[in-house]
């Protein structure tokens, strides 16, 4: 008996630490979204700790968050004379010593992964400059740098090597035109004159290049570079290196967009129009003719479109009218009809290469076509198979009553007669083909989600476009007015573009035109 008693003390003091634990559970949740809440471990780290002017200095940002897509960083605003070449982001494996909870015992070490933001800066003057607080947050969290001081200086043991640089924006120039471009020299300390004629030799085909002598402006030396576009196509000028005083110098490389020839003026009759006004005009080029053949059914939506199109192409809206024409090259039944229009609007433009678009009538893929295709001729086949027999069972008033029933007919509740079915099913698709037709020349295409959004593929408005998502960072190339693109990541008002031909870099979000 007494064995018997300590058993059911037992049970009982299992029991309750049991509804013990479960009452405990609803309060795990909250315990860990309190440890959540905690601000964010954030470490700083520059290199070099000393920096030198015109010489790469990087801040880096350690964020104790194992994914960087989670991770949002605020930059203050930096200093003029930091140029933002890059910001590039990975993780990093950081070994950290855990301390013993028990007093003797011995610390273990622990590796975490967390975020590495990398922020590179060339300094180009000499001074002391202080970076406000770095912003960084999550969904739930968020955190602060401290403060950055720093002295810039000027290397007096070793010179670095002088750096070219083009100033931009890079302008556009007309075929048989010159045009002027600025190549910046900074950083020639060397007592011998600075490099010249290093453009000898080196035009292109399509191009005549004439460069200036130096010309010394707030301790750099600019040369003015003329060039001549010969045909109407870009003029790319490709990078090079080349040896001047034991220095290994660089030409960046660079792309200059060339416009259409200007129409010759009428012999004897004065130009009365000042350089100032020249340059204020807006190139206009006239919009390609249109197509008189076009199928009965399609002529007014096709005309329609087109006249849509002309008059943003009028009102000078150029990137506006090729997203137009693009998305209803994409979305209508006449899309393949307005492929030579849009393309001889991109050759009036001077734009390179370009991608026609997919087309997919009513919003729909060819694919999701071929399934309504199948699915409404096999639903056909069904209605013939399966469709009952009459007969008459009173000449004198001809009453008509179902004859050889199948058990399975009698579900189907189909009127056709026998013979005349498939005739019936045809003539059906091709009505119902012709009222489609009809359906979207009036009204349009169906309101199925909407295009876009944050868009894959855009056209872009004449804009520069950035190394880096910032306005301080290096430019990296010129997009024309009307440029096709493919949209990949965002950040805040910055798309990330990339043309056919490869050329790419972040663009401000209002020259954007997604379809």
């Amino acid at each position: 008996m007494e064995k018997q008693g300590m058993d059911r003390c037992k049970r009982s003091f299992r029991i309750g630490l049991l509804i013990f634990f479960a009452l405990l559970l609803p309060f795990r949740e909250m315990l860990l979204g309190a440890e959540e809440e905690l601000p964010l471990e954030i470490q700083v780290e520059t290199a070099p700790a000393n920096p030198l002017v015109n010489n790469p200095w990087s801040v880096f940002i350690l964020v104790n968050h194992p994914r960087p897509e989670e991770l949002i960083v605020e930059p203050p605003a930096f200093p003029a004379s930091l140029i933002l070449e890059r910001i590039r982001t990975d993780t990093r494996l950081i070994r950290r010593e855990i301390a013993a909870q028990s007093e003797g015992g011995e610390n273990t070490i622990r590796s975490e992964r967390w975020t590495r933001i990398e922020f590179l800066f060339t300094p180009r003057r000499a001074e002391s400059i202080t970076l406000e607080p770095f912003e960084v947050r999550t969904r739930d969290r968020q955190g602060h740098t401290n403060e950055i001081n720093v002295r810039i200086r000027v290397e007096t043991v070793t010179q670095a090597a002088p750096v070219f640089r083009w100033l931009t924006p890079v302008p556009s120039v007309r075929s048989g035109l010159k045009g002027n471009l600025t190549l910046e020299l900074s950083g020639w300390n060397h007592p011998t004159d600075v490099p010249e004629g290093f453009f000898q030799g080196r035009a292109p085909l399509n191009a005549i290049i004439e460069e200036g002598l130096p010309v010394r402006s707030d301790g750099v030396y600019r040369y003015n570079i003329s060039v001549i576009p010969l045909k109407e196509s870009r003029v790319i000028l490709e990078p090079f290196p080349f040896q001047y005083a034991n220095y290994l110098l660089s030409i960046p490389g660079i792309n200059i967009p060339v416009l259409p020839a200007s129409p010759l003026p009428n012999p004897g009759v004065a130009d009365e129009t000042s350089a100032e006004e020249e340059d204020a005009l807006v190139f206009d080029p006239p919009f390609p003719g249109i197509r008189d053949d076009v199928f009965f059914l399609f002529r007014d939506n096709y005309n329609r479109i087109t006249g849509e199109v002309r008059g943003l192409w009028d009102d000078k809206l150029h990137a506006e009218a090729l997203a137009e024409i693009r998305r209803n090259e994409r979305d209508r039944l006449i899309g393949p009809l307005l492929v030579p229009v849009r393309r001889e609007m991109e050759d009036a433009l001077g734009l390179g290469i370009s991608e026609n678009e997919s087309w997919h009538p009513f919003r729909l893929s060819l694919v999701a076509h071929a399934i309504i295709f199948v699915v409404v001729i096999s639903v056909a086949a069904l209605l013939i198979i399966l469709h009952p027999r009459f007969e008459v069972v009173d000449q004198k008033y001809p009453r008509w009553k179902p004859a050889n029933l199948h058990p399975l007919r009698k579900f189907f509740n189909v009127t056709f007669r026998r013979g005349n079915g498939f005739i019936l099913i045809v003539i059906f698709i091709l009505v119902a083909g012709l009222f489609f037709i009809y359906f979207e020349e009036r009204i349009g295409n169906f309101p199925i989600g909407t295009s876009g959004g944050a868009g894959r593929i855009a056209v872009l408005r004449r804009t520069q476009s950035y190394r880096v998502p910032d306005v301080k960072g290096a430019v990296s190339d010129l997009f024309s007015d009307g440029q096709c693109v493919s949209i990949g990541e965002f950040r805040g008002s910055w798309y990330f573009a990339e043309t056919p031909d490869g050329r790419s870099g972040w663009v401000p979000e209002n020259t954007v035109i997604t379809y």
